[in-house]
């Protein structure tokens, strides 16, 4: 696994990366923490004989080794004192050498019981390689792999699937899993074909690519069919492991002419000869409100059942949690001043965000992408302004979407 896969994780994703892999090691579930000052512990396990095991996640693959070392030496070995553990373990996504764990070591001591207590990117990647539990938890040490996209595309593939399979690895940096995707994962598994719902923004097309990249992983070729069914045709080839994306396939907003001749009964014909097929599979996506026009349209949509194959994406079944970890994924990869993704950070803020019976996670992202630019909008006009496709926010930042909340 390519050492690069950890630029793709944000610091809570490998604080949780780091808690399985050392619940598996040693044998115990340990305690995370939310963000936030954590007094230098971020996971901890403690028992009643006084035992006291705490762990230390830096995802410091920026700063490097050397400012590692010198952070944990004027900031971190003061807390551990005041600590006094019983085991003090570091895990970093920086690569270790032996001199920077023997200086650690010897810092540290007693604390740090060996130097092998001190894992390094390489060290956590061989454990995870040998996890393939962890693995496929998280998806974006996988599906992040450069290689393993451009290999699940074929020759003769057309560009639109290269340029599908870019827009694959941007999703995975900020894609929370959900029951949407599980559910749809194991409709996918059992009939081969899913049809993906919901209204507008609610990430239709972002599960659409975090499972195409779920089957990418295990071989399958990138097939984006974007004009007809026919696309599908083209590309079959009959021994081969291919996954078929059409997003939209019954048109953006309203239900266009996007059926040509014949062509209900083509699909309807194309999702049966994948639901025979083992080596096939095939995603559509549409918005509900669309597919109820095309059965209502179309006879021959309107006489199949298409209930087993249905995953509806709904915000209602959305937890806060899952809301939150949305909106900390898009601060996170936000090219926002840090004093403005900090304003984010404070409860008055991520709640009325996370609460609002608004909240879309395109909204989201649409804010969050767009470049900060500080105007005369005043902090509480209420409004976002765009100039040039610029965002122009104010420093109340999502109040003039989603107001008092």
């Amino acid at each position: 696994m390519d050492l690069m896969d950890f630029h793709k994780l944000t610091d809570f994703d490998f604080e949780c990366l780091c808690k399985d892999v050392f619940e598996k090691l040693l044998n115990v579930r340990l305690e995370i923490f939310t963000s936030g000052s954590d007094g230098g512990i971020d996971l901890r396990y403690m028992n009643r004989y006084g035992d006291k095991v705490i762990i230390q996640c830096k995802h410091w693959m920026k700063s490097g080794r050397a400012k590692l070392v010198r952070h944990m030496l004027n900031e971190e070995l003061p807390k551990a004192r005041n600590l006094n553990p019983t085991r003090y373990i570091i895990a970093s996504t920086v690569e270790m050498t032996r001199d920077a764990k023997d200086k650690l070591y010897k810092a540290f001591d007693p604390f740090i019981v060996s130097p092998s207590d001190i894992y390094g990117a390489h060290e956590l990647l061989s454990i995870i390689g040998d996890s393939p539990n962890i693995v496929r938890k998280y998806m974006r040490l996988w599906l992040s792999d450069a290689n393993m996209l451009e290999a699940a595309i074929s020759k003769n593939i057309l560009w639109r699937s290269e340029h599908f399979a870019e827009e694959i690895k941007e999703t995975l940096k900020t894609y929370v899993p959900s029951s949407s995707y599980r559910h749809a994962l194991k409709m996918l598994d059992a009939n081969h074909a899913c049809i993906i719902t919901g209204g507008p923004g609610v990430g239709k097309t972002s599960l659409a690519q975090v499972l195409s990249a779920h089957y990418a992983y295990s071989g399958y070729e990138l097939v984006e069919i974007s004009e007809n069914i026919e696309d599908a045709y083209r590309m079959w080839e009959s021994e081969a492991k291919q996954i078929f994306v059409y997003d939209d396939f019954l048109g953006q907003s309203t239900l266009e002419d996007k059926l040509y001749k014949n062509e209900d009964a083509r699909l309807i014909s194309l999702m049966k000869r994948i639901g025979k097929d083992p080596h096939k599979r095939l995603i559509c996506t549409t918005r509900s409100y669309i597919l109820a026009q095309g059965k209502n349209r179309y006879e021959r949509l309107d006489r199949e059942n298409f209930e087993p194959i249905t995953c509806v994406v709904d915000l209602d079944s959305y937890s806060r949690e899952t809301k939150a970890r949305i909106l900390y994924n898009h601060t996170f990869w936000s090219t926002w001043p840090a004093v403005e993704k900090a304003k984010l950070a404070q409860p008055e803020s991520y709640r009325k965000i996370i609460d609002h019976i608004n909240f879309n996670p395109r909204v989201i992202s649409d804010v969050l992408t767009a470049r900060f630019k500080m105007s005369g909008v005043s902090a509480g006009d209420g409004r976002l302004k765009r100039t040039n496709s610029t965002a122009c926010l104010p420093p109340t930042s999502f109040q003039m979407i989603y107001g008092s909340a």
